[in-house]
């Protein structure tokens, strides 16, 4: 299940959380790039929801092992479904409390694949079937 949470837009290097303040504003800027979060099951969420090839992964971690305040989390990530491809793990830092978050460069289509470690070597995996993407 993904749940949109918020867009957020970026325009000439301003940002405005909550959409644009006024519409006069609106009309006469154009957005350069718009980004949506979605949340999935076990305490993931990605930006940008639709994930494009050539581009950096934001994701914010709050499930299971996010839960027991580990010392140390990481995301074990790759690239496809069944067998992954350039395989890499990249650390995880502290985003408030019980949510952590990293950011990954993908540089390959098709889909990314992840799941999580803490630095006692306990895995979350979403019960078998990781969390896994679409790349387009």
């Amino acid at each position: 299940m993904l749940k949109r949470l918020r867009s957020w837009l970026f325009l000439d290097e301003a940002r405005w959380p909550d959409g644009l303040p006024d519409e006069e504003i609106a009309e006469e800027l154009q957005p350069t790039k718009q980004y949506d979060i979605l949340e999935a099951k076990g305490g993931v969420k990605i930006r940008p929801a639709e994930i494009t090839e050539g581009t950096s992964l934001t994701v914010w971690y709050s499930g299971d092992l996010a839960q027991r305040d580990p010392e140390a989390l990481y995301m074990h990530y790759g690239f496809g479904t069944d067998e992954w491809e350039d395989i890499g793990e990249v650390e995880m830092y502290k985003d408030g409390d019980n949510q952590w978050m990293t950011n990954v460069y993908v540089n390959r289509g098709q889909a990314i694949s992840f799941c999580f470690k803490d630095g006692a070597g306990n895995w979350d995996n979403n019960h078998g079937r990781n969390w896994t993407f679409q790349v387009h």
